[in-house]
């Protein structure tokens, strides 16, 4: 019971704690694509084998997989990197700046 706790205490300490905003984050722009994509993949072959298809398609399917995902990615707004386009959502902000929430004819403070 005692190394269980130890392990249990040293897990905890040792992993970075993920707020909930950012799991989901994390969920849907990695796990649902990847998802849909396994399904694709593992649909695929389930088909090849039932029809007896060729071997090359065994090897297309995760490689097709992984050219639509990238193409998707790339394809993403506001994702920095080599191929994402760098789309600004709010041009007319500032970065650094707080958001100015004061109403029409209001000073900001």
């Amino acid at each position: 019971m005692t190394l269980f706790l130890l392990g249990y205490i040293w897990l905890r300490a040792a992993l970075p704690r993920l707020r909930y905003d950012q799991l989901m984050d994390l969920a849907w722009k990695v796990g649902i694509p990847v998802g849909l994509l396994w399904l694709a993949v593992s649909s695929t072959y389930r088909v090849a084998q039932d029809k007896n298809w060729p071997t090359w398609v065994y090897l297309a399917a995760p490689a097709g997989a992984v050219a639509v995902y990238g193409l998707l990615r790339a394809c993403m707004p506001n994702r920095p990197g080599v191929w994402g386009a760098n789309v600004e959502v709010f041009p007319d902000r500032q970065r650094g700046e707080s958001a100015d929430l004061s109403g029409p004819g209001e000073v900001s403070p």
